[in-house]
């Protein structure tokens, strides 16, 4: 008898057809353009993120793709400063 108690492979993963590889984690860069200004590169797109009053204003979101990547980022960099105000561009 197997470890899987009959459900095969292919059902112990979730899935019935091929496995599909994994988006990868977008890497992101940060240029400082002035006090409390950035530039966040690599999110699928530019955005720009203004930091002031213990909170956060960002100009663009980046893709869907890089939303996870992105909020780290801004943990890592502004602890827990809300985002107040979006402007999406586009």
């Amino acid at each position: 008898m197997s470890l899987l108690g009959g459900v095969g492979l292919a059902g112990a993963l979730g899935r019935a057809g091929p496995l599909q590889a994994q988006p990868s984690t977008p890497s992101l860069s940060v240029t400082q353009l002035r006090d409390g200004l950035g530039l966040i590169s690599g999110a699928g797109g530019n955005v720009v993120v203004r930091a002031d009053g213990g909170s956060l204003l960002l100009v663009d979101s980046g893709s869907p793709d890089a939303a996870h990547a992105l909020h780290a980022l801004l943990g890592e960099r502004f602890g827990a400063a809300p985002v107040a105000v979006l402007f999406n561009t586009h």
